[in-house]
């Protein structure tokens, strides 16, 4: 005998009465309980060929089971969105890109690197990623060379953001979280540092870490920087040769950032108080056009 109602201090707390589900209702393989509270076995897929089918997402219920074919959404993994063929992603590493300033006039940047460099980043950095061609200005680092909180990245993500790309461009900047030391400590992944623009690692232009002295992990080698351990061309600024910042930070003291020399390529560390060269680095979505004469549309 089955149990269509339980009441509990006066209070429905169970009820099927009212229920019509029938076995030719279900799939076979489902046990429910009807309004009397009897068990019952689902039918549906009893009679072979004509069964239920997978049909892209959707479980198709053939008609005749019902009044009309039942088509069931499942989840379903999103497509994979579409790479028009002139997009940057298609673009070789080390192509020369043109990106447009607030007056007409453009920057240059050298693509770097497509995807996420490795698992220590997080899915926002996700894009093609961008490098200025030359230092843009010298400014200071900062006396503490906590990057998060830093002189140079507060300058970035006001002052270089407002000056350097026109309005349409900044919509196509992504917003990221980008792997930094604090102390010495990596923060990585959802935990990385929120900006638009920032300087690249000592680690993302190829240096591994333990490459040099007072390094932590605050990165992954970037494509185009691959073998600048041995080669280090691609460090190489082609105008002003001046000595340029990363966002590293030299581990064993408070007060040091990590600076490549433009004219050599050459690593070494300096007082985040002084003045040295800005390169900053912007990771856009790898839909973005590319017109044929090298400019971000």
């Amino acid at each position: 005998m089955g149990y269509n109602k339980v009441v509990i201090n006066g209070l429905s707390v169970v009820d099927l009465t009212g229920d019509n589900v029938t076995p030719d209702k279900m799939l076979d393989g489902v046990i429910a309980h009807n309004a009397k509270g009897e068990a019952i076995h689902g039918t549906i897929l009893s009679n072979g060929e004509d069964s239920v089918v997978i049909d892209g997402e959707y479980v198709v219920i053939p008609k005749g089971y019902y009044p009309s074919e039942v088509r069931i959404k499942v989840n379903v993994e999103p497509p994979e969105p579409e790479v028009p063929d002139n997009s940057i992603l298609n673009a070789a590493i080390g192509t020369t890109v043109k990106v447009p300033g607030p007056d007409g006039g453009y920057n240059e940047f050298i693509i770097v690197h497509h995807g996420l460099p490795s698992e220590l980043y997080d899915a926002s950095c996700d894009g093609t990623w961008l490098l200025e061609k030359d230092v843009v200005t010298e400014r200071v680092w900062d006396s503490r060379n906590d990057y998060s909180d830093s002189r140079v990245a507060e300058w970035l993500s006001a002052t270089y953001m407002v000056d350097h790309f026109n309005s349409s461009i900044k919509s196509k900047i992504k917003t990221v979280k980008i792997p930094f030391l604090r102390s010495g400590e990596t923060f990585s992944g959802q935990n990385g540092f929120e900006c638009q623009a920032f300087l690249p690692s000592i680690m993302e232009m190829g240096i591994p870490l333990g490459g040099k002295s007072g390094m932590g992990e605050d990165g992954a080698c970037l494509t185009y920087f691959e073998g600048t351990a041995i080669d280090e061309e691609p460090l190489r600024t082609v105008g002003s040769k001046n000595r340029y910042w990363t966002r590293s930070s030299y581990v064993l003291t408070d007060d040091q950032v990590f600076t490549c020399a433009g004219a050599t390529g050459k690593f070494s560390y300096r007082p985040g108080g002084s003045y040295y060269g800005i390169r900053p680095m912007i990771i856009v979505d790898s839909t973005t056009i590319l017109n044929p004469d090298g400019t971000i549309a």
